[in-house]
C-alpha cells in the first residue's frame, strides 16, 4: 500500500511539473542568422525548412531576441550564459545542429525551434580545386607570357620597318639633294676656272638644296623624338612637299586644318610615317593625274578618330575595280593604310574631281 502510495505521488509530481513547463515555456522566434556578418534570415537559400546550409570556411551566427537578466542554454548546455546568440566557427564538414532554451527572472520559459546545420565542403579548401586552380593560373601565366612575347616581335619588325621606310627616304630625298649639291659644285669649279663666267645662279641653288637637306634631317630628328608629338611636324613637312610639287604644275594647295592644340589625339612613329605615305601618296597622284587647279588638305577630329581628306577638282576617273587597282598609286595608298591601321575611302567620278578621305582612329 505504501509502495502504491509513493508511486502514485512521484506520478502526480511528474504531471504537475509537465503541466507547469508547459504552462510557462513560450515559442521563441530567431532574431537573425549572420553568415559572415550578412544578416541571411530572410534568405531562402541559405535556410530552408529548418535547415542551414554553411561551408567549412564561412563563420555562423545565430541570434536571438535581448532579454534583459535572461540566461540562455544553447544545445542542451547546463551552464548557461547572457549571450543572445550563438558561434558556430571553424566548422567540420557534416551535421550540427541549434536549438536554445532562454529562461527569464520570473522562471518563464522560452524555447526556439530545433535547427540543423548543413556543413559542406568549400571548394577553396579541396586540395583538388586548388590543384586545378595552379593549373589554370599555370596557363594564364603562359599565354601572358605568349602575348607578350609575340607584342614584342610584332614590335621589333615594326621597327626595322620604320628603320627601313626612313632608310629609303634618307637614301632618296637627302641622298638625291646631296648629288645636286656635289653636281653644282664641279659645275661651280669648272666656271670658275673660265674668266668671265658667273657662279652666282649655281651658289644660289646649291644653298636651296643645303636648306633643303637641313629641312628633311631636322624632320627626321623631330620626328624620332619620344618627347615630341610627330603629328604637327609630319603634317608641316607634308605641307612643304605638297606646296612644292603643286607649284611646279600651276596648282593651288590650301590646307584647312580643324585640329587644335588641345585635341587629345596622338600618333607614334610609326603610324605617323604611314599616314605622311598615304598623303604623300595621295597628293602626288592628284598633281600628277588631275589636271586640277586646286587641291585641298582637310583636317578634322571627330570624337574618337581623326580624319584627313585630300581634294582636287580634276578630271576624275570612274570608280571600277579595274581603274582602282591600275597602277600602283592607289596599291601603296591602301598598303600604307592598312600597315597604319587607317580606312581609305575613295570617291571620283569624271570631271567632278576626286576626294580620298583617310580615318585614322585613336588607338
Amino acid at each position: 500500500m505504501k509502495q502504491s502510495f509513493t508511486t502514485f505521488l512521484a506520478t502526480l509530481i511528474s504531471i504537475n511539473a509537465y503541466a507547469g513547463f508547459s504552462a510557462d515555456t513560450i515559442h521563441l522566434n530567431i532574431k537573425g542568422i549572420w553568415i559572415n556578418n550578412e544578416n541571411q534570415i530572410n534568405n531562402y537559400h541559405v535556410h530552408d525548412k529548418n535547415i542551414i546550409k554553411i561551408t567549412n570556411t564561412q563563420n555562423l551566427v545565430i541570434e536571438l531576441p535581448s532579454k534583459e537578466n535572461a540566461i540562455y542554454y544553447y544545445n542542451g548546455d547546463t551552464i548557461g550564459t547572457d549571450t543572445p546568440f550563438k558561434v558556430y566557427a571553424d566548422n567540420k564538414v557534416g551535421r550540427d545542429v541549434f536549438h536554445a532554451k532562454v529562461i527569464m527572472p520570473d522562471s518563464s520559459i522560452f524555447v526556439t525551434p530545433t535547427l540543423s546545420i548543413q556543413i559542406d565542403s568549400s571548394l577553396l579548401s579541396e586540395w583538388w580545386f586548388l590543384l586545378i586552380l595552379l593549373f589554370y593560373l599555370a596557363i594564364l601565366a603562359s599565354m601572358a607570357g605568349y602575348l607578350i612575347f609575340i607584342n614584342r616581335k610584332r614590335g621589333i619588325e615594326k621597327l626595322a620597318d620604320l628603320r627601313a621606310d626612313w632608310t629609303n627616304k634618307l637614301h632618296n630625298d637627302i641622298g638625291g639633294d646631296l648629288s645636286g649639291v656635289a653636281l653644282r659644285m664641279s659645275t661651280v669649279r669648272r666656271k670658275l676656272m673660265i674668266p668671265g663666267l658667273s657662279v652666282e645662279e649655281d651658289l644660289s641653288i646649291i644653298q636651296l638644296l643645303i636648306d633643303n637637306i637641313q629641312k628633311k634631317l631636322r624632320f627626321v630628328f623631330d620626328l624620332i623624338d619620344p618627347k615630341k608629338d610627330t603629328l604637327p611636324i609630319m603634317l608641316d613637312d607634308l605641307n612643304n612637299f605638297a606646296i612644292e610639287n603643286a607649284r611646279l604644275k600651276n596648282i593651288d594647295f590650301q590646307v584647312c586644318n580643324e585640329i587644335n592644340e588641345r585635341t587629345a589625339f596622338k600618333l607614334d612613329m610609326n603610324r605617323s610615317n604611314k599616314l605622311y605615305l598615304v598623303l604623300k601618296e595621295a597628293i602626288n597622284n592628284a598633281v600628277k593625274y588631275s589636271s586640277a587647279d586646286v587641291i585641298k588638305l582637310h583636317l578634322k577630329y571627330d570624337k574618337d578618330h581623326l580624319e584627313v581628306e585630300v581634294e582636287d577638282d580634276g578630271i576624275g576617273f570612274e570608280m571600277n575595280p579595274s581603274q582602282l587597282t591600275k597602277g600602283s598609286g592607289l596599291k601603296n595608298l591602301k598598303a600604307y593604310a592598312k600597315e597604319g591601321f587607317m580606312e581609305v575611302k575613295i570617291d571620283s567620278e569624271p570631271q567632278k574631281g576626286t576626294k580620298i578621305k583617310v580615318i585614322i582612329p585613336n588607338l
